[in-house]
């Protein structure tokens, strides 16, 4: 029996180790078997120091690490008693980790070495893993592949070291995982500048421990005396590793000897006065180095950086660098705005992402302080926000060449296309993710290869521009295709603005266009430059449909004046109806122009009905307004119009086997429930016509859903009724 190695093992941890013992014995030899467990238990070790209360993610670790070491399949090999007991949590936290390992492995082999694929790799790194643990157990199995890379080849190794070195050794960093890094660092440091790291190793004197343990002898020093002062104060202090050494040396074009903090403790206190009582006990302690003193709470970084910095000859007369600070000063390093992992790595500041880093830390934290079902609550709560977030803002996807390429969420492949270049947006017809081919405007998911299908020649089409249909999400792209447009033939825009806007005025129902007006607000030279905008993308289809929806200016004042003032109500009068301005009337919607939210509307009062609703442009109501204009009064939409509206369509199509099932599966996909439908179909001309009602909440959507139908195959047209 091999022992067990030095972890806290719950009973079902306890049978893992005994299954993973007797499972190894049978297909190693003794000595494979010992060299595999004595591996497993350090990255369980490793797990443990940083969250020793979390049993799935040390559960996870032990058998992912196994797995990862015999190349088998678990849910294939473990007893189905035991494969039950895992529960769901642990086989995802498997398979997240499954997930990263393959990523970035495929990233090891690629040669590109700029500090921005380093800096979105490791985003999008973090935004796939659904849950923090996945990157502690990544960095602990990496950890030990470092540390014993086995039959790895030299290149494999050197790959291995590079991957640690760009990637996960800053992520360790950002997580706060210091003995991780520095543990990661050091061990990319001996395969990639081995002779570097050699003599680096021999020039410093002192082994690692004699080092440790002078800060220990100076911490306690410092301790005592604070103490005797009556100084509150944490002191900790750490030992410079070969690779950060070795960086300073190249940084400031020293020897080792000219180094002062190769050996160095903080101190954290409650005011800025302790800060300088603390200096002054120190400096009364030992000798102060003058040259190596810095005050950046006096005169802060750049970054807003504050601390005292001294160096001093401690005990035994080695030099001792000192870093005093307050613990808001400490909290604002570590976490805020001066981090300090973006000083050391050079990084851009990007607040959206160092939040989520931040909170990856505090579930850290709460998940190695868990001590009742409250705190558990909590660090379930947290992660939930992390999961939220990360799936939120950015999205990270792969060339095919393993460049990473950062998108906001529900970036398409069109997109990423004008990511990479112009030209490549512009000749753009098609795109496969991972091997498959996906239409140009499916939303892509953070891990996803992107390959680009194109054509020799060619440029964009006016659909890409159009927000229903979802192609774009950049800025960049809609500006680069505009400017495509903008290049184009003059009468060839205005023909295609035309187009635009006859479509638009159909759809919101309006029998004429003010195109003076409209030459006013986009100000146009006239109506040709205005369709030519229209036509290039410079006025969208979105602000066209917006300004035939909006509430027309009364045309004539004659029959603003004839309007009831008298018997108009206040939207304070107003309680259940979803119409302002005619109290707790009956109302009902005319049928002859079936008004809807948010077009423009007048009440008309009846003799036995209440009051009936029309459309401003409505010709019966035109008319009752110039015969009976005592009985009309104005009325508006609520703001708080919350109401699923019936909206008519008509489609006319091309018979196909399939067309009733593609259409009602679109009005699913929009969440467009259908009240009637009706289908007639011309076997001559082979010809159907489809009536259906279908409600929505929000009437603006039907530009959307038309959009859509006209998209579909053999479609010919799709109208609103009125």
């Amino acid at each position: 029996m091999f022992n067990k190695p030095e972890i806290e093992c719950t009973p079902l941890c306890e049978t893992i180790w005994e299954w993973m013992v007797h499972y190894s014995s049978t297909v190693l030899t003794p000595s494979e078997c010992e060299w595999l467990l004595d591996s497993v238990g350090r990255v369980a070790d490793s797990v443990q120091q940083i969250a020793p209360n979390d049993e799935e993610m040390l559960i996870a670790a032990l058998l992912y690490s196994f797995q990862q070491h015999l190349g088998i399949d678990l849910p294939e090999e473990l007893p189905e008693d035991l494969f039950e007991q895992l529960g769901e949590a642990v086989l995802q936290l498997i398979e997240g980790t499954v997930e990263m390992t393959t990523l970035h492995a495929n990233q090891a082999s690629v040669d590109l070495v700029s500090d921005l694929h380093h800096e979105n790799l490791r985003k999008m790194l973090l935004a796939m893993a659904k849950d923090v643990r996945v990157v502690v157990i990544k960095l602990a199995t990496h950890l030990e592949l470092m540390r014993t890379p086995g039959s790895l080849s030299e290149d494999e190794q050197i790959q291995n070291a590079q991957l640690t070195r760009n990637i996960l050794a800053p992520l360790a960093n950002r997580l706060g995982m210091g003995a991780l890094k520095w543990q990661l660092e050091d061990l990319a440091f001996r395969v990639l500048d081995a002779e570097a790291y050699q003599s680096l190793s021999q020039q410093i004197e002192l082994t690692r421990r004699e080092r440790e343990l002078y800060v220990e002898q100076a911490v306690t020093a410092i301790r005592n005396i604070l103490a005797e002062q009556s100084i509150t104060g944490e002191v900790s202090g750490r030992s410079k590793h070969l690779y950060s050494i070795w960086k300073k040396m190249v940084r400031k074009r020293v020897e080792v000897e000219s180094l002062y903090d190769l050996n160095a403790v903080r101190i954290l206190v409650e005011t800025v006065s302790d800060c300088y009582a603390a200096l002054g006990v120190v400096h009364g302690l030992w000798n102060h180095i003058p040259k190596e003193f810095d005050d950046y709470i006096a005169n802060p970084k750049g970054n807003n950086y504050r601390s005292i910095h001294t160096a001093v000859f401690g005990p035994e007369g080695r030099v001792l660098e000192v870093q005093i600070r307050t613990h808001e000063m400490h909290d604002a390093a570590e976490l805020g705005v001066a981090s300090h992992w973006r000083y050391k790595e050079g990084t851009r500041y990007d607040p959206g992402f160092e939040r989520k880093v931040e909170w990856l830390r505090q579930l850290l934290e709460w998940k190695d302080e868990v001590v009742d079902q409250e705190s558990l609550d909590v660090a379930q709560s947290l992660g939930t926000r992390f999961e939220d977030e990360m799936a939120q803002e950015h999205i990270y996807v792969l060339t095919p060449a393993g460049e990473v390429i950062e998108l906001p969420e529900g970036g398409t492949a069109l997109d990423f296309a004008y990511t990479i270049h112009s030209g490549l947006g512009h000749r753009t017809r098609g795109a496969k993710v991972d091997g498959r081919i996906v239409p140009l405007n499916q939303p892509l998911q953070s891990g996803q290869r992107i390959e680009i299908l194109t054509i020799k020649e060619g440029g964009p089409t006016r659909d890409w521009m159009n927000p229903n249909l979802g192609y774009l999400a950049t800025s960049r792209a809609r500006s680069r295709i505009r400017q495509w447009f903008r290049k184009q033939d003059f009468e060839e825009n205005i023909a295609a603005g035309r187009t635009i806007l006859e479509r638009e005025r159909v759809r919101a129902g309006s029998p004429a266009v003010d195109l003076e007006k409209l030459v006013t607000r986009y100000e146009q030279k006239d109506i040709d430059h205005l369709y030519a905008a229209l036509g290039q993308g410079d006025i969208t289809s979105g602000q066209i449909a917006a300004a035939l929806n909006q509430p027309l200016e009364r045309q004539k004042p004659n029959v603003k004046k004839r309007l009831r003032k008298k018997e108009l109500v206040t939207d304070e009068d107003t309680e259940s109806i979803s119409i302002c301005g005619v109290g707790s009337l009956m109302t009902a919607m005319a049928h002859c122009c079936n008004p809807l939210y948010p077009d423009p509307v007048i009440g008309f009062i009846t003799r036995s009905r209440g009051v009936t609703i029309h459309q401003q442009e409505c010709p019966n109501a035109l008319h009752l307004i110039e015969t009976e204009p005592e009985r009309v009064v104005e009325v508006n939409w609520s703001c708080d119009h919350k109401v699923q509206n019936t909206v008519p369509i008509t489609i006319k199509a091309y018979d196909r086997s399939g067309l009733l099932r593609d259409i009602t599966d679109l009005f699913s996909r929009e969440s467009a429930n259908i009240d009637a439908i009706h289908t007639s179909t011309d076997k001559d001309k082979h010809l159907a016509t489809i009536r259906v009602n279908i409600e929505l909440d929000d009437v603006v959507r039907v530009g959307k859903i038309l959009d859509q139908l006209l998209r579909m195959r053999n479609i010919i047209s799709a109208v609103r009724d009125r």
